[in-house]
């Protein structure tokens, strides 16, 4: 039985467990929605953008989930937001503030590898605290990460990006999953980060986005329910 806490933030429900009758079709009703919730990244109450609704109200799970099969329903009481561990919808991701005319020092965990910004931005997120952030040539096209968090004067003109505090993350990946049918009816092929773009565009008509097995290709899906790819997809 899910009640609403106080604060009306998250929802909560006192201990209890209950048989349920397979035989007479008995089952735990409407689960999915008890993963959506509000998202205060993008909340706006007031917003203009979005006129008569708050985008921070998502029709998308935002919470990590696993399904067992069986005939028993359990509910716990939660009493704080549960942090995420990595994995399947958990974890975080780390923001990042670009600085021109900046570079980092010492390359973090001696990692001296050239990566693009989205994969320097990867890397970074999973060194942790041994990356301050990274650093680019004059035209972002080459980055290593960095161990200093302190920005000194480039005089190459180079392009730094110090790591900031850590988000929830917006997409998160299953491989080998898909989502079924086109949001919007748009089924334009799109890249991975014009894909995120455009399901943002279109709210809760947008479940996420689906992409071929090696995510050069991707088309945003209505469904936010992820299901087994017989052709290797991600979602």
């Amino acid at each position: 039985r899910l009640e609403r806490v106080a604060d009306g933030a998250f929802l909560a429900a006192r201990n209890s467990s209950r048989r349920l009758s397979v035989d007479a079709g008995q089952y735990v009703k409407n689960i999915g929605k008890a993963l959506y919730g509000y998202n205060h990244f993008f909340g706006a109450p007031c917003s203009v953008m979005n006129e008569g609704k708050d985008p921070g109200f998502v029709h998308r799970n935002i919470w990590a989930d696993e399904y067992e099969k069986g005939t028993t329903a359990t509910v716990e009481e939660i009493k704080e937001i549960p942090k995420g561990t990595g994995g399947k919808g958990g974890g975080t991701e780390s923001s990042f503030e670009k600085f021109p005319g900046k570079y980092l020092g010492g390359y973090a965990a001696g990692d001296s590898t050239q990566r693009g910004v989205a994969e320097s931005e990867k890397r970074c997120s999973e060194l942790g605290d041994k990356c301050g952030g990274f650093t680019c040539n004059s035209a972002e096209t080459s980055c290593t990460c960095r161990a200093s968090s302190t920005l000194e004067h480039s005089p190459t003109g180079e392009v730094s990006f110090k790591k900031g505090a850590a988000v929830a993350p917006r997409y998160t990946r299953y491989a080998h999953q898909y989502l079924g049918g086109y949001a919007a009816g748009d089924s334009n092929v799109r890249s991975k980060a014009e894909s995120e773009a455009r399901c943002d565009e279109l709210g809760s008509q947008c479940g996420g986005y689906t992409c071929n097995i090696d995510e050069s290709s991707c088309t945003c899906r209505a469904s936010s329910t992820p299901k087994s790819s017989p052709t290797g997809e991600v979602s």
